[in-house]
């Protein structure tokens, strides 16, 4: 879990590109200093695209010909993510929406609780990834998530009918097992522990002057089967306000307190009338987002670096090329040597 959250901020989202996009425009020489693309002129820097792709590299890297195949194949995704994202970061500041430095904080904070106590340092650096960067690619896809609610939820409805329809279709969503409610309490001092199983069994609470690095109480609901049978076979054997026997496992001594039953049920269509939207959205956000992205290029002045060609973004051709071949690299309207801007692109 924590490695998908990880790489999960590096990664592209909502990249894809529509065949029908129009092609797009070379950067002059002056325009390519450490700037591989420009977005409605707005920069996408080689530093962006490197830290979204996790690679180092160097100033010169464009420079040197033998990397550019290379380029090409790796960074042609990412960036159409960057593209993309910097669409996305336009249509929000048009419409006065912006993600505050308080939810990035309050993102980083959410992740860095699942790690333990520096790993999440030691994971940054185990991937080359600059603090900086990790937290501009938060701030990314925090936008998205405010993008997809905020201007692509509103371009389509949910009826009443898709809803019954999906809740028909979701009986293993809306049937739920049964569950337990238990107080799990584990330490690796069996002394220690066997307190703390007299105070709850007295008082239902856990002396505070037992916690340590080493004893830890965590209240859950969880379906039996998802525990240990042992574990599984004492709740079964015990009635709510009991505590099973002290077991021990890798070192660790634990028990459990019951604290009631939740019997097996089905959601009824108002309880899971929530869950049932989120899938439908989920479902009709994408051809949402194409509409949108198709219409945002069609209008957008976007220019790439002319020996950064990444033949990646899905569904560009070349002018004439045969509908269904392989994507081939982007392509201007006009040959690189073309005038852009008064000056003449060089290769």
């Amino acid at each position: 879990m924590r490695c998908f959250l990880f790489l999960f901020l590096f990664a592209g989202s909502m990249c894809c590109v529509p065949s029908e996009a129009p092609a797009f425009s070379f950067l002059t020489e002056r325009e390519q200093t450490g700037v591989i693309a420009t977005v409605n002129g707005r920069p996408i820097t080689l530093h962006r695209l490197e830290a979204l792709h996790d690679i180092d590299g160097d100033a010169d890297l464009l420079a040197h010909a033998p990397s550019l195949e290379l380029l090409q194949q790796q960074y042609g995704d990412a960036l159409a993510a960057l593209i993309v994202h910097e669409l996305v970061a336009q249509e929000l500041e048009k419409r006065k929406l912006s993600i505050t430095d308080e939810a990035v904080r309050a993102e980083e904070a959410a992740i860095r609780a699942d790690y333990p106590p520096g790993e999440f340092e030691v994971m940054l650096q185990e991937n080359a990834i600059d603090l900086d960067a990790w937290r501009e690619r938060v701030r990314a896809r925090l936008a998205v998530q405010l993008f997809q609610k905020s201007v692509l939820r509103p371009r389509f409805s949910v009826s009443p009918e898709e809803i019954r329809a999906e809740y028909a279709a979701s009986a293993a969503l809306t049937n739920q097992p049964e569950k337990v409610e238990i107080i799990w309490v584990e330490d690796t001092d069996k002394k220690r522990l066997e307190d703390a199983r007299n105070a709850w069994l007295a008082n239902k609470t856990i002396p505070s002057g037992s916690a340590s690095e080493k004893s830890r109480a965590y209240l859950l609901r969880i379906s039996p089967a998802r525990l240990p049978e042992t574990l599984r076979r004492d709740l079964t054997a015990i009635k709510p306000r009991q505590a099973t026997p002290i077991r021990q496992e890798s070192g660790v001594h634990f028990f459990a307190g019951l604290l009631a039953r939740v019997p097996a049920r089905t959601l009824d269509i108002v309880e899971a009338y929530p869950l049932m939207e989120a899938l439908v959205v989920e479902r009709k956000l994408p051809a949402a987002y194409v509409e949108w992205v198709t219409d945002a290029l069609s209008r957008a002045d976007i220019r790439v670096v002319s020996r950064l060609q990444p033949d990646a973004l899905p569904g560009r051709t070349r002018r004439g090329a045969k509908s269904g071949g392989a994507p081939m690299p982007l392509q201007s309207d006009k040959p690189p040597a073309a005038e852009i801007d008064g000056k003449k692109g060089q290769d």
